[in-house]
């Protein structure tokens, strides 16, 4: 196989890789605002809002833990798929497509930094660390091959 031909491979698997890497991250945005959006029907079903302005209802579902734990996992559940799609989407058997999910999550936990400093400093690191384990993790699961019985 020839230089030129090797390098072709290896863009086309880059841009493969990029393309893919772009639709799931716009995939973890549809999973999380239409699951956000169930979550906070549900929530509003379940307490008595009746009077309260939009920006009242934003600070009593911030202090709920309930909904904090739900989102958060809504979140995590969505990364581990985006992380998991990806790496079989592009048929590859390394982590480079679910680091790429992770940069961007986390290039969108540090915007959510900027627009939410009121958050607990524990809660603004969990913005920026998780994106690339539970990516990763959810590579390794498209990695692994099922054990021979």
């Amino acid at each position: 196989m020839s230089t030129q031909t090797l390098t072709n491979t290896t863009n086309n698997q880059a841009s493969y890789s990029i393309k893919w890497s772009l639709l799931t991250i716009l995939c973890f945005f549809v999973i999380t605002i239409i699951g956000a959006a169930v979550l906070s029907s549900v929530w509003m079903a379940q307490n008595d809002i009746a009077g309260l302005s939009p920006q009242q209802i934003g600070v009593l579902m911030d202090k709920d833990t309930a909904f904090s734990i739900y989102t958060s996992l809504l979140g995590t559940i969505a990364a581990l798929f985006c992380g998991w799609l990806v790496t079989r989407k592009t048929a590859a058997n390394n982590y480079v497509g679910a680091i790429i999910i992770a940069i961007l999550l986390a290039s969108y936990g540090v915007l959510s930094i900027f627009m939410h400093p009121d958050h607990h400093m524990l809660h603004q690191v969990r913005k920026l660390v998780p994106p690339f384990l539970v990516c990763s993790f959810g590579a390794w699961l498209a990695i692994k091959k099922p054990a021979s019985h």
